[in-house]
């Protein structure tokens, strides 16, 4: 089942989440350096390879 699947399931309307971008020194995801970069943890290399994206 998927996340989405099961949030539907267990009646939310929503799904919070933290902020995404770079973290300081602190590790707070709400002091981050940039309000427009997203974390780079969350880019999926793998997938940029097999979309042609990236060289292997």
């Amino acid at each position: 089942m998927d996340f989405i699947d099961f949030l539907s399931e267990a009646g939310q309307s929503y799904w919070q989440i933290l902020p995404i971008g770079p973290v300081n020194e602190s590790d707070s995801p709400y002091q981050s350096y940039s309000a427009f970069a997203g974390s780079p943890l969350l880019i999926d290399l793998d997938e940029l390879v097999s979309e042609g994206l990236l060289g292997a």
